[in-house]
């Protein structure tokens, strides 16, 4: 522990901003990843959902590529 205070007493600070940097860069990416994983899960949700609608109520809402992409054909509010 001592060496830990011992060295954070001796940063300069061009060391402490580019440490801070890192750890911004690092924190970032992780929430960055959070996002992707959210959108990704919503676009799943989205793509589950107009399977079920065109299951049951024959409404075509999603036109799926051969790519693995999807567009919304006919939403269902109209929009």
């Amino acid at each position: 522990m001592e060496r830990l205070i011992t060295l954070w007493q001796n940063l300069t600070t061009e060391q402490l901003v580019i440490g801070l940097l890192i750890f911004a860069v690092m924190y970032l990416f992780g929430a960055l990843k959070l996002v992707s994983h959210q959108y990704h899960q919503h676009d799943k949700l989205l793509l589950v959902l107009g399977h079920i609608v065109k299951d049951k109520l024959g409404i075509t809402t999603v036109k799926i590529h051969r790519s693995g992409d999807f567009e919304i054909v006919q939403p269902l509010n109209g929009e």
